[in-house]
């Protein structure tokens, strides 16, 4: 290829096409690309709806806004990927002006969507493969652009448009159609997997869980994704769970903490959320306050469920990745929720240590009784932003007298047998009930006589 020399006296700053992509797509996965691709359909439904998906959350007063008719499938085989999708399509000025540019313009105004940096398109497109098209259609018009990597790559540093192969009426349903051929290795080894497209709609599920509720269709390879959220608390007149929520830096945090229901084994610790969009999936680490100020994660409080919702106008101040996939806690917005974060954390994990003391057998523990008796409530069920997570003890204190602790002791195994030989109604009893009979027998003699 063909380079221009800088001109005398000044040295060249300008990127390297080879570099720039290899470095915006080393970092990432294949599932990362296509939720990506699936971000770009996602923006286009809510623009063209008005949906806020995090509109169903307590204190949102949502009016239940759902899609209508969005729909996006996505087809995956070892030759080929292809994402289309009815929601709304791309006009032709937008193409030409900000979708294919790489980094949003400096004066791109808040949208309040998943689009962030203006650069997850073209790495996706990078990531996958060499041959590319898009073709989309508004209610008014429609364009189509083809991408030739190695034909783009070796025109030089100097050009780095892409070319509308073709602009005219609308076509069709408003929708965008992205193929993507001669797949990378990387792809089609991912591709070959005989789990990838079942282990990919799971992601799906989990990442998009809110726009799914509120009607999105997303399908993989015919199967259609479906809101797989474990977004349930303990309830009842003994346990609330009520949420926090506060304003910093233009963002809106909300953060619910609670007990997930008895018997529910799905993952649990914080799901994070930007916009809708989840980035950080059952976390338990110190990214969300484990070990930090509270306890580190440990099994027993494998029923501590968070939800951290981050919402904002302005994309530019959510605390999310460029991936997508974690955040950047160094974010004032971050430090503030992961503050209170701590705050909300503590009294649910210390409801769940008092389920594992040493002295009570398990039909003691109080705080035991309160969770096969609490019922399960969706988290958007809950009512106004209140006190977090709390615990009243509604019930009378016990008697202490009444109180059951557990006795331990061992004793030779002829001594047990002897004691059932010579009292008739210990024949055929358990060891346990034979110390039970012991130490009732010394109660009457020695302290009732």
């Amino acid at each position: 290829m063909t380079q221009l020399s800088p001109s005398p006296g000044r040295a060249s700053g300008k990127p390297s096409k080879l570099f720039f992509v290899d470095m915006i797509t080393r970092d990432l996965t294949v599932e990362d690309c296509i939720l990506d691709l699936i971000d770009n359909a996602v923006d286009a439904a809510v623009t063209r709806q008005s949906v806020d998906v995090m509109g169903v959350l307590p204190g949102r007063n949502g009016d239940g806004e759902t899609f209508a008719s969005a729909i996006i499938r996505l087809t995956i085989d070892q030759d080929r990927f292809v994402i289309e999708d009815t929601c709304g399509g791309i006009s032709a000025a937008e193409a030409r002006d900000s979708v294919f540019r790489f980094g949003n313009p400096g004066e791109r105004p808040p949208e309040g969507g998943l689009s962030v940096y203006g650069i997850g398109m073209k790495r996706s497109f990078f990531k996958l493969g060499k041959s590319i098209r898009v073709e989309s259609s508004t209610e008014t018009e429609r364009f189509s652009v083809d991408i030739d990597v190695d034909e783009w790559t070796n025109r030089g540093d100097d050009d780095w448009d892409f070319a509308f192969d073709e602009i005219g009426d609308a076509a069709g349903d408003p929708g965008t159609v992205v193929t993507v051929g001669d797949l990378t290795p990387d792809t089609r080894r991912r591709f070959g997997a005989p789990a990838f497209a079942k282990e990919l709609l799971k992601r799906i599920e989990a990442t998009y869980a809110l726009f799914l509720v509120a009607g999105l269709v997303i399908e993989v390879n015919g199967s259609r994704a479906v809101d797989s959220l474990p977004a349930e608390v303990l309830d009842s007149d003994e346990i609330r769970s009520a949420p926090s929520h506060f304003t910093a830096d233009e963002v809106d945090v909300y953060i619910i903490v609670g007990v997930s229901p008895v018997g529910d084994r799905r993952r649990h610790g914080w799901y994070v959320f930007c916009n809708g969009r989840m980035v950080l999936d059952a976390d338990k680490t110190a990214v969300t306050g484990w070990g930090r100020d509270v306890a580190q994660w440990h099994t027993k409080f494998g029923h501590f469920v968070g939800y951290l919702y981050f919402r904002s106008a302005d994309v530019r101040r959510l605390p999310w990745r460029t991936t997508k996939q974690g955040v950047v806690t160094e974010l004032g917005v971050y430090q503030k929720a992961l503050a209170e974060m701590q705050v909300q954390m503590r009294p649910v994990l210390n409801f769940l240590s008092k389920l594992y003391p040493g002295e009570q057998t398990a039909e003691d523990v109080h705080e035991r009784t309160m969770m096969r008796e609490a019922k399960s409530k969706a988290i958007t069920s809950l009512g106004e932003a209140g006190a977090g997570f709390t615990v009243k003890k509604s019930r009378k204190p016990e008697d202490p007298a009444a109180k059951l602790i557990n006795i331990q002791y061992k004793k030779r195994e002829g001594d047990i047998d002897r004691l059932r030989h010579c009292v008739q109604e210990l024949n055929g009893e358990s060891a346990k009930r034979v110390g039970e009979y012991a130490f009732e027998y010394l109660i009457k003699q020695e302290c009732e006589g």
